[in-house]
């Protein structure tokens, strides 16, 4: 499967029983070579790992938490993200989401409350204050 730079260096830079494996050199040549035969190539590991977490309805906050964790360079999650990840279809995933847990029927009766569940779970998976307070409001709005 798929792995960044930094996933294979840090298999190839781990210790087992306090014995590493390779030395730096020998690392960095590694990933030379593998770059070369496009083995290794994090822009293409960005942008099918962002069409994954899109299909999961991550928010961007959390899709851009996640690259980094893998070890994509900040600037070029921020262009995958920028590039694959309009504000429409965020939106349409966290409408998704609170439309979801609105159907189930798992919210409590009081509006308030209910609110609260909502943000809760749209903030886990990583939408903004600003996205959440738009959807939840226009969700709960209909519901009266």
């Amino acid at each position: 499967r798929m792995k960044t730079e930094k996933q294979i260096r840090d298999a190839l830079s781990k210790e087992v029983r306090g014995v590493g494996f390779y030395e730096l050199c020998e690392i960095d040549e590694a990933i030379g070579r593998l770059k070369e035969l496009g083995y290794i190539d994090d822009r293409a590991y960005a942008e099918r790992y962002l069409e994954i977490l899109v299909g999961k309805r991550h928010g961007r906050r959390r899709v851009k938490d996640e690259m980094r964790r893998c070890g994509i360079a900040p600037m070029l999650a921020e262009d995958i993200i920028e590039g694959g990840y309009s504000p429409e279809k965020e939106r349409e995933n966290a409408e998704a989401l609170a439309q979801k847990a609105l159907d189930t029927g798992d919210l409590p009766a009081d509006r308030r409350r209910a609110a609260q569940r909502l943000s809760s779970r749209l903030a886990a998976k990583g939408y903004g204050y600003d996205m959440i307070n738009s959807v939840v409001g226009e969700l709960l709005r209909g519901v009266d």
